[in-house]
């Protein structure tokens, strides 16, 4: 696997350069090397961030060396910046004389009628420019969008523990040898059961726990303890402390709901806020703000 020692983070470091990169089921991979020779719309769907979405949109671009235009859905939504940047890109050739490509991230954000013009755009120019799509949740894209693309659902792949787990394991493996770190076999198997499915998740939780070139760590999620402490005793200022203590902030809502259903003493109320934040996370740019935010709703119940 190739790396780039530039990068300080270790999810960017080591992002997939190639499909052999991505950590994938080989069929999943040859299929994906079918882009390389005759590309064709793709639309790389997962609820949980961190699964390989966007790293696998990425290798495509860098292994078959397409020319690209990469849109974040999020903050350029508008139909009229849509309509500009891609037409100006995709109406002219290539250099290299390969399809252009452009990716369009978190493609559920467009509004429907920016979702209509992404339409029109993709039967005008699919001569010589195929898209890529990312979204977190597929039913919020336009069925006449989704018909267009062939859809992978990392959700669906991630299903296969079996398969996902060791590849997994393997990679962190190689992350830890890499960095000169010690380690035991136990501690790696933790960081992935606590994160599992978010890959992302799980190199930022061996980064955080290596210190002084030794890797170690208690269960993934005993901080979460902490948090549901202080949400019962409605004590504000632990709550921040103990949220932004915390090693995997997505992984609460799922501990929380095990929680809650041991717990007599809760409300209804909390079900709902507990499905309401974990939905937000998986938009949101600081996912510690918005389980803060969780938290403090629990605990004014």
């Amino acid at each position: 696997m190739q790396f780039n020692p530039k990068h300080e983070i270790w999810y960017e470091k080591y992002r997939p350069q190639n499909i052999n990169d991505l950590i994938l089921p080989e069929p999943v991979k040859t299929k994906l090397k079918e882009f390389i020779e005759k590309p064709f719309h793709l639309l790389l769907v997962s609820k949980t961030p961190g699964t390989g979405k966007t790293s696998t949109a990425s290798a495509l671009v860098k292994e078959g060396n397409f020319e690209s235009l990469f849109i974040n859905a999020s903050l350029d939504n508008g139909i009229d910046t849509l309509r500009s940047r891609v037409i100006q890109f995709a109406s002219t050739e290539s250099v290299n004389g390969k399809d252009k490509i452009v990716i369009c991230d978190e493609i559920e954000n467009y509004s429907q009628n920016a979702g209509l013009a992404l339409r029109g755009l993709i039967e005008e120019f699919s001569g010589n420019c195929k898209f890529i799509a990312t979204c977190n949740y597929i039913s919020k894209v336009l069925p006449a969008i989704v018909n267009r693309f062939c859809v992978f659902d990392y959700d669906k792949i991630y299903e296969d523990a079996k398969t996902m787990i060791p590849l997994i394991y393997e990679r962190l493996k190689f992350i830890l040898n890499n960095e000169n770190v010690d380690y035991v076999s136990e501690d790696i198997i933790k960081a992935i059961k606590g994160t599992y499915p978010s890959f992302r998740e799980a190199i930022g939780i061996l980064q955080k726990s290596t210190i002084s070139g030794k890797f170690e760590i208690t269960e993934v999620g005993s901080d979460y303890g902490e948090i549901w402490e202080a949400i019962k005793t409605k004590n504000y200022e632990n709550i921040v402390k103990a949220v932004y203590k915390c090693s995997n902030p997505d992984g609460f809502y799922t501990w929380a709901y095990e929680k809650l259903n041991a717990d007599v003493n809760r409300k209804p109320t909390d079900y709902v806020s507990l499905a309401k934040y974990q939905y937000q996370g998986a938009f949101a740019r600081d996912t510690s703000l918005n389980l803060i935010a969780c938290c403090v709703e629990l605990a004014s119940h």
